[in-house]
């Protein structure tokens, strides 16, 4: 195959260089006054063989008695010369061929004999690398017919580098949001070029934190309005709730049995009463060894709550004056510490009880099945994470109002659980995941508190739906 060729001619001078193979091929053709040059630009080639390479032009003013060839190259796709065999010069003469069996008898000029691939006598078709006369296809940079591989910016064959917006053969520089060429503009959050807007801490476009901001009007902050309306983010500044269990109140339990003042029988509390012996099952205020008949339950009639009934002066003056701590007595008169036994106790009141003819039986007041807890107390939830329902398990260690709330992590209240006053011991209550209005809740880590008088618990659950 021809890659390319060189013509000098002398005689002459040149005009142009069209048509033929050279041409069908999509060669270049390029003239000078004495030369024409021809080759391929993407690396095509011609067939080797008789034909018509190219038709050259010339102007016949110019034209001397002899038009020869001069220095001629042909070369292969790969550059190295190629053998071939010159005409003889033009003299002008013209001829006709008198060779009837010449494709071209009885035509001006030398007698052809060869057909070009279409069948035409002195044709310029060519079969083209898939074998199809005058066709179109030609081998790629890759020596492949008809491929599509091109060499890039960087000479490679099939290789992917090309020219940035800068003219840069396998540069990096881009054009900008508008249109500059390595520009520093970038389209902001509202999809503006070169714009201002950003995200805010609530991450809202142009936004201006409010949305996700808390009572407090802290983006993304944990204060919560709290029972008495007030905004705060520390729940042991949260308003607690009076002895009549309203938030912020100002009812007074000055002795703390939970009884408000307002209608406590006893306001000030027993306070010289510390010994075991000291309850207030029935939660009036009044420990039930001065005033019941049975203040544990047990069907005996107790002889503590005789004794506030007895005519005997002395028993009068040592129940209203003497303090009873584990039977150790003090004397009003002499203040002098008197240690009894349990024995020596029930002795003097089974003989009071003789003497005055009661029927009281029990001493042992300060025994109760009832286990009551020493302290508050709030336990974790069970089961946790749970869906759709867990159960919330609490103590309380003395006659109150206890609360037990469920807020989210905004510090809105979701669930009032609990609001309710409870005797002293340990409670189960069950919370089904839903808000005030019985819409069930989201996913998400919620906040329980207990709060009885001042104090207050705390703790966090997960639901996972």
């Amino acid at each position: 195959a021809i890659g390319g060729f060189q013509a000098q001619f002398t005689g002459v001078e040149l005009t142009g260089a069209s048509g033929g193979s050279a041409e069908a091929a999509g060669w270049m053709l390029s003239t000078g006054t004495d030369m024409v040059m021809g080759f391929s630009l993407s690396g095509t080639t011609v067939a080797a063989g008789e034909g018509v390479l190219c038709t050259v032009s010339f102007d016949i003013a110019s034209a001397e008695e002899a038009i020869c060839f001069g220095e001629v190259v042909f070369s292969d796709p790969a550059g190295s010369a190629i053998d071939f065999d010159l005409g003889e010069c033009y003299t002008g003469e013209s001829e006709i061929c008198d060779d009837e069996t010449a494709c071209n008898f009885g035509a001006e000029g030398d007698c052809e004999y060869i057909e070009d691939c279409a069948g035409e006598c002195g044709g310029s078709a060519v079969e083209d690398c898939a074998g199809e006369c005058a066709g179109s296809a030609v081998e790629d940079c890759a020596g492949e017919c008809a491929g599509s591989a091109v060499e890039d910016c960087a000479g490679e064959c099939a290789g992917s580098a090309v020219e940035d917006c800068a003219g840069d053969c396998n540069g990096s520089a881009v054009e900008d949001c508008a249109g500059e060429c390595a520009g520093s503009a970038v389209e902001d959050c509202a999809g503006v070029c070169d714009g201002t807007a950003v995200f805010d801490e609530c991450d809202v476009c142009d936004g201006d934190d409010t949305s996700c901001a808390d009572c407090a009007g802290t983006p993304n902050g944990s204060a919560y309005v709290d029972e008495c309306d007030v905004c705060n983010d520390e729940p042991s500044d949260d308003c607690v709730q009076d002895c009549n269990g309203v938030w912020g109140g100002t009812a007074l339990d000055g002795d703390g049995d939970s009884v408000c003042d307002i209608i406590d029988s006893c306001p000030d509390g027993n306070t010289d009463w510390t010994s075991n012996f000291i309850t207030d099952y029935d939660s009036d205020g009044c420990f039930d060894a001065l005033e019941d008949l049975d203040d544990d339950n047990d069907d005996l009639i107790d002889c503590w709550g005789y004794w506030q009934d007895s005519d005997d002066p002395w028993f009068d003056e040592w129940i209203d004056n003497s303090v009873v701590t584990n039977l150790e007595l003090i004397d009003p008169d002499t203040g002098e510490i008197i240690y009894l036994t349990e024995d020596e106790v029930a002795a003097i009141i089974a003989a009071y009880n003789t003497e005055t003819g009661g029927d009281c039986a029990d001493y042992d007041l300060g025994i109760s099945d009832i286990v009551v807890p020493e302290e508050f107390g709030l336990t974790q939830n069970y089961p946790n994470p749970f869906n759709p329902s867990t159960s919330i398990s609490y103590d309380v260690s003395k006659h109150s109002f206890v609360s037990i709330k469920i807020y989210d992590l905004t510090g809105k209240l979701v669930y009032d659980l609990i609001n309710d006053f409870h005797l002293a011991g340990t409670y189960t209550s069950q919370w089904d995941a839903i808000d005030q209005k019985g819409s069930p809740v989201p996913s998400g880590v919620y906040i329980y508190q207990l709060r009885s008088n001042n104090i207050v618990h705390t703790k966090k659950m997960l639901l996972l739906r």
